[in-house]
């Protein structure tokens, strides 16, 4: 699934980036330059083998900002009604799921002896 959501995120500019084509040059025009940096990013994950699960989830939960903004601000959108709701809760799912699924334990304190050999031999130093 992460595989997926990471390979896929490169889609969900350029499905703006259609539906704008088709309406017309100054709408793609102007939905180009608001999702470049959401068209860059799916690239650099297209690119990489490996991405830090933090990063994707953030690129999912920042695609919410804008669809919401998207949605309130756009007056004149050409998407069809009821796609901007979907793609908000789409992105917030997937966003929310892969900051479930990353690791947090780098965020906590691991004490230095976590190891079975390293406790024992602590027992043993003091006794």
């Amino acid at each position: 699934m992460i595989k997926f959501l990471k390979n896929t995120f490169v889609f969900l500019p350029l499905i703006y980036f259609a539906g704008a084509l088709l309406d017309s040059c100054d709408v793609f025009l102007r939905d180009f330059i608001y999702g470049l940096p959401f068209l860059l990013v799916g690239i650099y994950f297209l690119i990489k083998e490996n991405v830090s699960l933090l990063l994707l989830s953030s690129a999912y939960l920042f695609h919410v900002v804008f669809d919401l903004l998207y949605f309130f601000f756009i007056e004149d959108s050409y998407m069809i009604p009821f796609y901007e709701i979907i793609c908000i809760f789409y992105d917030f799912v997937a966003g929310l799921y892969l900051l479930k699924k990353r690791s947090l334990s780098w965020w906590f304190y691991k004490p230095p002896c976590s190891t079975q050999s390293c406790t024992v031999e602590w027992v043993w130093v003091q006794n």
